[in-house]
């Protein structure tokens, strides 16, 4: 699993990102690098001039430039296997809390395995 983004060097703001299987990635940048690729920018060289009036004295100079644009590929197959673990240890928890209070508050106990199945359950998750 990756993470690809599309960064401007210019504004330095991602323009486009996904997270796709690995066997999606060429295409997807492929794609969006067409796009993307043939943007420019007007950069404005000198600021428009105005009178108290806000009547403009002297035009903006400005200059259009071509974009130019980074392409950040990130492997995140081991994040997003954590992230199910976590899912599934805490979704584990949520539906056990119910015991871990009804003993606290004086009822039935809680199994000892439901007790070191959650202790297992909470050592599992990476936050």
């Amino acid at each position: 699993m990756k993470k690809v983004e599309i960064k401007n060097k210019i504004s330095n703001l991602i323009t486009n990102a996904a997270q796709l299987e690995d066997s999606l990635v060429d295409a997807w940048i492929a794609d969006n690098k067409t796009a993307f690729g043939k943007d420019q920018h007007e950069v404005e060289i000198t600021p428009a001039v105005l009178d108290e009036n806000m009547q403009v004295i002297t035009p903006a100079v400005t200059e259009t430039v071509p974009a130019e644009y980074e392409i950040i590929i990130t492997d995140v197959t081991a994040q997003v296997a954590q992230e199910a673990i976590n899912a599934e240890a805490l979704a584990y928890l949520a539906s056990t809390d119910w015991m871990i209070i009804r003993e606290a508050e004086g009822g039935t106990p809680c199994l000892a395995e439901v007790k070191t199945l959650r202790q297992a359950a909470r050592a599992r998750i990476v936050r």
